[in-house]
């Protein structure tokens, strides 16, 4: 049975343009020729896909049907949102139509985000797919403007874990094998989420811990990111490419609500708190890790520096380091982006056990 996608496409998308843009959201605006919109309609065009499910705001109707008659995709359905209430109840209405079969596996798309590499993404999930699973995103918590997004994004993934705990009887997930993965800040958010429990976020509830980790270039000691990223050296050092992505991910800015130069002891103590390397027990998840020793973004050291505690505490794990590549997989060759999908899939095919 082919993967249903469901296209989540109603967000105002005020975070990328603030002042200018306003008026249109940026899944729609025109970037040369084509828009984000577009290449998620183009890319779910593979044959591993049904005929897709757009998730929209009433007021966007019209230019969805305008993408969807360009791109040429003629099978379709359109949920309306009569009023924003942003991605859960969007996936919840969605999940629910009902000629949907239940056995069907559904994929949830962000309209508004860019993946170039359309075959390499196909090819990754596909492999996962062909072998049972199910793979979800989850909806967390970004920063925002005076706002960090802390405790609330790592919040959001146990209520993930929560949903589908409730859900995995009629939907016949396993709730024995599953396990976390991410990139970046969603790495992070994965070691946050294997290492830790909810209680330590004051939350009042209990949920599996993953039978697994994968880690692809997360920061995991924050403390010596903020130190990392304070330090004006380190930024002119970095290449156009890595500056593009400090200016959009400044820990020095984005993750705090104060003045961080004011306070660095608050800082220290902030900092470790959301520190993964930090909850790291002998009865940590099995983990992979997989970084480029020439990450400009988290530096390498950070995985290095996991890998010595896991081993430490005969936690087990793996890593494959990546010579020469940067954040995102940056410069990354056609062999080492085939090594790390084959060490992805195979590891976590690794850890399934029968019940």
């Amino acid at each position: 049975m082919k993967i249903r996608p469901v296209i989540l496409c109603g967000g105002a998308g005020t975070r990328l343009w603030p002042n200018a843009k306003k008026h249109q959201a940026k899944q729609f605006i025109d970037f040369g020729n084509w828009t984000l919109l577009g290449k998620t309609l183009e890319r779910v065009k593979a044959s591993i896909y049904d005929a897709p499910i757009i998730s929209t705001n009433a007021k966007y109707l019209k230019q969805v049907k305008q993408h969807l008659k360009k791109h040429k995709i003629r099978k379709f359905k359109i949920v309306l949102e009569p009023a924003k209430r942003n991605t859960a109840p969007a996936i919840l209405s969605t999940a629910l139509i009902k000629d949907i079969p239940n056995e069907q596996p559904l994929m949830f798309l962000a309209a508004d985000h860019l993946i170039e590499k359309v075959g390499f993404f196909n090819k990754a999930i596909n492999k996962l797919r062909a072998s049972g699973y199910t793979i979800l995103s989850a909806n967390y918590t970004v920063a925002s403007p005076g706002k960090s997004p802390f405790p609330y994004c790592i919040q959001d993934c146990f209520h993930m874990i929560q949903w589908i705990e409730k859900n995995a009887e009629t939907k016949a997930w396993d709730l024995f094998n599953f396990g976390v993965i991410g990139e970046s800040a969603g790495g992070h958010l994965a070691l946050m989420t294997g290492f830790t429990s909810p209680k330590d976020f004051s939350l009042k509830i209990e949920v599996r811990k993953p039978k697994y980790i994968v880690d692809l270039y997360g920061p995991n000691n924050m403390f010596e990111m903020f130190l990392y990223h304070s330090d004006s050296s380190t930024i002119r050092k970095m290449s156009f490419f890595s500056k593009f992505i400090f200016k959009h991910a400044d820990l020095t800015k984005k993750l705090l609500e104060f003045d961080p130069m004011s306070n660095l002891k608050k800082v220290q103590e902030i900092t470790e708190l959301f520190s993964p390397i930090n909850y790291l027990s002998s009865f940590a998840p099995p983990t992979l890790i997989i970084h480029g020793t020439a990450d400009e973004a988290v530096p390498v050291s950070q995985s290095k520096n996991l890998k010595f505690k896991l081993d430490q505490l005969n936690v087990p794990n793996d890593i494959l380091l990546l010579e020469g590549v940067n954040h995102g997989f940056w410069g990354a060759s056609s062999e080492q982006r085939e090594a790390v999908q084959n060490k992805i899939s195979n590891f976590i095919m690794n850890q399934y056990q029968k019940n």
